[in-house]
């Protein structure tokens, strides 16, 4: 199958999806993080704001962007983090629950939010630009311990050399990162096996893919269309990277569904 064309997977393992929209290094205005939340709570009845401790020394010169507050939906499955120059929502799926496709899932939240920064800053569109964009996933697997071949599941080749008997892995972590030509992103991947706290017959494996790419020439957070676009183009990379890395067999057992034969 054509990894471009798989629009979701019946059996879904993706246990976190986020994308982020950050700006450029600026004096910070306090107020900001204040006005978000209140358009945001207009846009998103309910909220739930989320304890944090964000500690910061006093700047003397205009200092990059962070985060220092986290909303939560009513259903406790999306979360935003927000402050100075930056926004990352996620999707956080909960048991039994699942991530269907981004335009279900995380694009209703990411627009609402969008325009919560809008609303709240002065002039988005000279004072506020965009630096960055990015997506990532988060995949999760359930493999048996024993005698458990990474290269099976994933086009990654590991060797294990060892005195002593092995019965089977118990912990097992990767990561490495690359520059893509297109579109000037660079992407990283994390993967990592370890038992499962209940149950040392098996190992849990997540993998971690996250994109990020220099923002577009006037990219602000008042056009949200091409904004929104290359939000969807990391995440494209995010994904072709990540059913790129997984084997036939891996894929297989996803049951990946083809954009022309979705029937949902």
């Amino acid at each position: 199958m054509d990894v471009s064309r798989i629009s979701r997977c019946k059996k879904s393992t993706i246990a976190e999806a986020w994308a982020v929209v950050s700006g450029f290094p600026a004096a910070v205005v306090e107020a900001e993080a204040t006005l978000i939340a209140h358009f945001a709570r207009k846009t998103f009845p309910g909220l739930v704001t989320d304890p944090i401790i964000v500690v910061q020394a006093e700047a003397q010169e205009p200092t990059p962007p962070f985060w220092n507050q986290q909303l939560r939906s009513t259903d406790r499955m999306r979360i935003a983090r927000f402050g100075h120059r930056f926004l990352a929502v996620h999707f956080v799926r909960a048991a039994q629950q699942r991530y269907e496709t981004f335009e279900t899932s995380l694009l209703p939240w990411l627009s609402g939010w969008l325009s919560s920064l809008a609303a709240a800053y002065d002039d988005p569109g000279a004072g506020y630009p965009i630096a960055k964009v990015g997506f990532g996933y988060i995949n999760e697997f359930d493999f048996v311990a024993a005698d458990f071949d990474l290269a099976k599941h994933f086009r990654v080749n590991v060797g294990i050399d060892s005195t002593t008997s092995i019965e089977g892995v118990e912990q097992l972590g990767l990561e490495f990162a690359w520059s893509h030509r297109d579109p000037e992103a660079r992407v990283q991947v994390k993967l990592k096996a370890a038992s499962l706290a209940e149950d040392d017959l098996r190992l849990q494996v997540r993998t971690q893919v996250f994109v990020d790419s220099p923002a577009l020439p006037g990219a602000s957070f008042t056009r949200h269309e091409p904004l929104i676009a290359q939000v969807m183009r990391t995440k494209e990379l995010a994904k072709t990277t990540f059913f790129a890395l997984a084997t036939d067999s891996l894929r297989a057992s996803m049951e990946p569904v083809d954009a022309d034969q979705d029937d949902r």
